[in-house]
């Protein structure tokens, strides 16, 4: 048998090591890739707690302000999981700020503000996480029932589908409007199991009731 020279050695030798460095190489890009991606939406995070927290030094008596605004609470899952690790968490951070929404209202002298706070789609959602939902609505009641107190908030609850929620659950909402019924600095509409859809149809059949009963009549219903 012949033996390899020297130099067949530090070829090979240099074959090997550049076999290794190109897919060592690629996955050290990709690892860099996803912690930069990572970082980054950290940072994106940090930045709109960040606009969150200034949010009250805005000028809270502007020239022209809003008699009514809506809220649609969206996003809360994501933001638990990518903050968190866990979905379900950004629920409880969604309440935290929302409470802290209504008081910015306040001091900016806003009427009425509605929130979109559970669509009648959500009970699609998994068990657990509707479970932890209704205790959100039945912990936070407590926290809202004390902040309608303290800063006048009339509390109401609106809902097009109230049937599916457990009656412990609607003994506190009732609770919370009973409450705040005489406040007047700000009325929140708090809208859970509520579906546009259903709204409709719930008012064409009002209607279709009046008409039926002769309080009405076709003519009268206009755009």
């Amino acid at each position: 048998l012949m033996r390899p020279s020297p130099f067949q050695l530090e070829a090979a030798h240099v074959s090997f090591s550049a076999a290794w460095f190109f897919p060592l190489a690629l996955v050290v890009v990709i690892m860099a890739s996803a912690i930069f991606r990572l970082t980054s939406k950290q940072r994106a995070f940090d930045k709109k707690s960040e606009l969150l927290a200034a949010a009250p030094v805005v000028a809270a008596s502007p020239t022209v302000r809003p008699r009514h605004m809506a809220v649609i609470m969206d996003g809360n899952r994501r933001y638990g999981r990518e903050k968190h690790g866990v979905p379900t968490k950004g629920h409880w951070d969604g309440g935290n700020t929302l409470i802290d929404f209504v008081k910015w209202c306040i001091s900016a002298r806003i009427p009425a503000v509605t929130v979109y706070a559970f669509s009648s789609e959500n009970w699609s959602r998994p068990q657990h996480e509707i479970d932890v939902l209704m205790q959100i609505f039945v912990r936070y009641c407590d926290r809202i029932e004390d902040e309608s107190r303290k800063n006048g908030i009339q509390v109401r609850f609106i809902s097009t589908s109230p049937q599916l929620f457990k009656p412990k659950v609607l003994e506190r909402f009732r609770r919370v409007e009973e409450a705040s019924k005489h406040c007047s600095n700000l009325i929140l509409n708090v809208c859970v199991s509520y579906g546009a859809r259903e709204e409709l149809a719930l008012a064409c059949q009002h209607i279709a009731e009046r008409v039926n009963c002769g309080e009405m009549t076709c003519d009268q219903i206009t755009p």
